[in-house]
């Protein structure tokens, strides 16, 4: 917590990279004055000495500092699923916050409080970028009976080679697809409005074969994993529930 990081940080730093641990998450953080603010800055670089990443939560808000200090990971400084924000504000986020940096969401999944579906929170881990990802603790283990678009989650690389904005509207819709490798996932969210967007995938190598695994949402809280072969002629349309969302997972295929 901040209070006690202002009092040790010059202990602290080398002590835990004596020990290996690879980064600190700060907590409690005064993101909106200037004192503040300086403060945040002051421990990555200090980390940045250390070989330590940072994890900013609270009130900070991404302004381009990982551009300069890239041990700066993610920050919160968006209204996390803790808060349950709903399905427009995560088709804005986009659009305005993320502009400028990653967002540690601290992202949810199984909990019966969620306002959106899940296939929204699945599509939402490849739209909201951040390189820094873990289930928030209002989750748990024991909740999972081995759903398979869980695969997904550990299949989501935490950095990419190539991002693509594909289509969206502030506050309404918004389709993102990244690349690592040679593997590309499309994530599609839209507001508390239903509705259809087509896809194209237009951007996939010309006569490659891909053979895409599609996840969408059965219900609010039950998703659908579809397979078929797609090439960048393929036009692909998500059916969104309200607050809903659509994944694409796109991988080439071998020669038949």
């Amino acid at each position: 917590n901040r209070v006690a990081l202002e009092q040790q940080l010059d202990e602290i730093l080398p002590l835990y990279a004596s020990w290996g641990i690879a980064g600190i998450k700060l907590g409690f953080i005064d993101g909106r004055s200037r004192a503040g603010i300086n403060f945040v800055h002051e421990v990555v670089q200090r980390a940045a000495e250390h070989r330590l990443m940072v994890d900013v939560h609270d009130n900070y808000r991404p302004s381009g500092v990982s551009h300069t200090y890239p041990n700066l990971l993610t920050q919160e400084g968006v209204r996390g699923n803790e808060h349950y924000p709903g399905a427009e504000e995560q088709t804005i986020l986009p659009f305005t916050r993320l502009l400028t940096g990653a967002a540690d969401t601290t992202f949810l999944y199984y909990t019966g409080d969620l306002n959106v579906t899940r296939a929204h929170q699945l599509a939402a881990q490849i739209v909201i970028y951040s390189p820094l990802r873990f289930v928030l603790w209002y989750d748990s283990p024991v909740h999972y009976q081995g759903e398979q678009e869980i695969d997904l989650m550990g299949a989501l690389p935490t950095v990419w080679d190539e991002t693509r904005f594909l289509n969206g509207a502030i506050g309404d819709f918004v389709t993102v697809a990244r690349r690592k490798e040679d593997a590309w996932f499309v994530g599609t969210l839209t507001d508390a409005t239903a509705r259809t967007r087509t896809i194209s995938l237009s951007f996939l190598e010309p006569d490659q074969r891909y053979r895409a695994r599609i996840y969408s949402d059965a219900t609010p809280t039950a998703v659908t994993v579809t397979e078929m072969f797609v090439t960048a002629e393929t036009k692909i349309d998500a059916v969104l529930l309200p607050s809903g969302g659509h994944v694409l997972w796109l991988v080439p295929a071998l020669p038949q």
